[in-house]
């Protein structure tokens, strides 16, 4: 808590602030003003809890500034000083509701005992401040999620929404909308989430009273917020694009990964049921749409077209065109089957739909990448579904399909510039990297030719170490699995042939110049 001494009398002001323990009072912070007028400059960057003050000072009495001062801090706590017992003074005192009234000359024990009656009186007021905060904030969420469901139990919104507050009567309300801000990238608690809206709601206050909206707000899982907004009158479409493009910078500049999906505008609070259901349907239309930006409700979108990819060969033809290793054609491939999944042609398709084709490519492709010495033949669809689930939008999804297709090319150049022996050591580590025991002894062993033939021969073809490839394939397939937040680092250091975590830290920072947890979060 803040104090702030205010005294014309220099002796007095400088006995006081030395004479105390503050801390042990519950004050951090100790300001001093020898006038009113000083005092309230002093507070024009420091909010005092409490405010020790002389009567009679120039300029400014200790009345007057303690008036200004209740008007800008209305929980703080007043004790009056002086040395005179004029009953006008008093009864300001009173009318002030002030903590206490202190005799001049000043007695430190009587001045020390009044402040910290003081300091309890405003960490009391906080506490119940707080409690009723909390617990409008918790009917407000209640009341936003019962909003969005057609058969309402209880009282009648109209009802609620004038005990919570609102400063347009329900009656009065003819524009009501619902937004979901699905977030990503994240981690949430329930606890983490609250907090991350309720500082996220600050700001989006500060845009509802600049557009005289009111709004409500819930947590409908840890990654997926709720607002519901509320107008006099109905929103025309240039509003409700002001609206989303604030929003959207709000989100971008708090630091999450999200979407902005609106629903269909309704005329009352007892329709914001359909406005949600229209909401939800929509969030599937977010997967085609980049990340950090807002997806405006159209009438047209409940005439969408969605187009069965199932009978249409697509990865199939997409394997025919890696068989035929032709990469210019297999990245136009894919950005077709881009242009098709956002529905520039007037249709669109199930995100689900998209991401299991896709899995098959990279199952597909990470076959080929295996048999090219770069990867692993195992079956890794449960990695690819893990690195298709990560992709929030249809563009990060072509990415990655980018960039797996872009690693089996550059394969297939490394194998045709190497001899047999060279490829078929690539593909045995590929296979075996996960084996803590893979060492240079058993890869002579699998090629039937000497240890330092083979690592002479690999060097000279590559420019580097057998170990050090082995090294590299590890840390590379570790990278994959670090983009999964559910794997653990040290079940990483494990899977990818570490048998110690340490070890496998220390070999990360030393290859890409950060840690494994460091990367994960970049």
């Amino acid at each position: 808590m803040n104090l702030l001494i205010a005294d014309d009398e220099k002796l007095t002001r400088e006995g006081i602030q030395s004479g105390m323990d503050y801390g042990a009072l519950g004050f951090y912070e100790v300001r001093t003003a020898d006038d009113g007028r000083h005092g309230l400059e002093v507070c024009a960057d420091f909010a005092p809890d409490v405010v020790l003050t002389d009567v009679r000072m120039p300029r400014m009495d200790g009345i007057q500034m303690a008036e200004r001062l209740q008007e800008m801090y209305p929980d703080i706590a007043i004790v009056f000083m002086s040395g005179y017992s004029d009953k006008e003074y008093l009864k300001a005192a009173i009318r002030l509701r002030a903590v206490s009234y202190v005799e001049k000359p000043i007695v430190l024990d009587e001045v020390r005992e009044t402040l910290k009656e003081a300091a309890q009186r405003v960490r009391a007021q906080k506490r119940e401040r707080q409690h009723l905060s909390d617990e409008l904030r918790s009917r407000k969420a209640a009341l936003a999620v019962r909003l969005t469901k057609a058969d309402k139990i209880g009282r009648t919104p109209a009802d609620e929404l004038e005990e919570i507050g609102f400063r347009i009567p329900a009656s009065q309300l003819h524009g009501c909308l619902c937004v979901l801000f699905p977030c990503y990238g994240t981690e949430h608690s329930q606890e983490e989430a609250g907090r991350a809206v309720e500082k996220l709601d600050g700001s989006v206050e500060q845009l509802c009273r600049s557009m005289r909206l009111e709004r409500l707000y819930a947590i409908k899982d840890p990654s997926l917020f709720l607002y519901l907004f509320f107008s006099r009158r109905e929103m025309s479409d240039h509003q409700l694009a002001l609206l989303g493009s604030r929003l959207t910078g709000i989100l971008c500049s708090s630091g999450l990964r999200f979407h902005i999906v609106m629903g269909r505008q309704v005329d009352r609070p007892e329709q914001l049921y359909a406005s949600y259901n229209s909401a939800i349907i929509r969030l599937q239309r977010a997967f085609f749409i980049p990340e950090n930006s807002c997806l405006p409700y159209r009438e047209t979108d409940g005439r969408a077209f969605f187009s069965d990819l199932s009978g249409q060969r697509l990865v199939e033809h997409f394997q025919e065109l890696v068989l035929e290793q032709k990469q210019e054609a297999v990245d136009a491939y894919l950005d077709q089957l881009l242009e098709k999944a956002t529905g520039k042609g007037g249709s669109t398709v199930l995100p689900g739909q998209l991401k299991d084709i896709c899995i098959l490519m990279l199952t597909f492709l990470d076959q080929r990448t295996a048999l090219a010495g770069a990867g692993s033949e195992r079956d890794d669809r449960k990695a690819n579904w893990n690195q298709v689930s990560a992709c929030v939008s249809v563009y990060g999804l072509r990415d990655l399909m980018h960039r797996k297709t872009d690693r089996y090319f550059q394969a297939l150049r490394k194998n045709a510039e190497c001899s047999p022996v060279v490829a078929l050591i690539r593909s045995y580590v590929a296979e075996c990297y996960s084996d803590p025991a893979l060492s240079i002894k058993a890869i002579s062993e699998y090629v039937h030719l000497s240890s330092s033939y083979i690592c002479t021969l690999f060097r000279n073809e590559t420019g580097k170490t057998l170990n050090q490839h082995i090294t590299e394939c590890r840390l590379e397939r570790a990278k994959e699995l670090l983009a999964d937040p559910r794997n653990r680092i040290a079940d990483i250091s494990s899977v990818t042939g570490f048998s110690d975590s340490n070890y496998f830290s220390k070999l990360f920072r030393k290859k890409y110049g950060c840690s494994p947890s460091e990367f994960r979060e970049s």
